[in-house]
């Protein structure tokens, strides 16, 4: 019930989106253990070549970026799930978010402080001492330094809980 109201609070924020589509939920032939939702059509995000082969292009991939920061920045709720398996990419080259199982939530505070960080990485290159890969430092965060082929390895934040804090 908890995934069929997450993708129900989505659906609203791109109504009218020419990037993103969201099943519609049934609730009348919901139940606890059983949601039931709009078929939706589409190519796995998966299958790259058969993408290629139907022209998409980079445009699309700057849609997901796009996608993803208007629910992080405007909304405050995302999709915290986005992986290949729940991403079709439609006829009409929308994206389609599926299994809403596991959403994210920001407060305006969240937001503002991602934003300063996100602004001094990507259009400062602020990368220094005093710019957000200092920001991520003091929050027990390690720098991400490896690459492989071109894709970041992530270094995750160290867990509060297992420092007792």
């Amino acid at each position: 019930m908890r995934e069929a109201g997450a993708s129900q609070a989505s659906s609203p924020n791109f109504l009218d989106s020419p990037l993103l589509a969201v099943p519609e939920v049934y609730w009348d032939f919901c139940t606890s253990t059983v949601m039931t939702m709009q078929r939706m059509r589409g190519t796995p995000v998966s299958r790259v070549q058969e993408l290629r082969r139907r022209a998409w292009t980079f445009r699309s991939s700057r849609a997901s970026v796009e996608i993803f920061f208007t629910q992080v920045f405007r909304d405050g709720f995302f999709h915290a799930d986005m992986h290949p398996g729940n991403i079709l990419v439609n006829a009409r080259w929308r994206y389609v978010a599926l299994d809403f199982g596991i959403m994210g939530t920001l407060t305006e505070v969240d937001k503002t402080s991602i934003s300063r960080r996100t602004s001094s990485v990507f259009f400062r290159r602020d990368y220094g001492p005093r710019g957000a890969g200092a920001t991520s430092r003091r929050a027990g965060c390690r720098p991400i330094r490896e690459w492989t082929s071109s894709k970041a390895r992530f270094a995750p934040c160290a867990s509060r809980s297992s420092t007792g804090r």
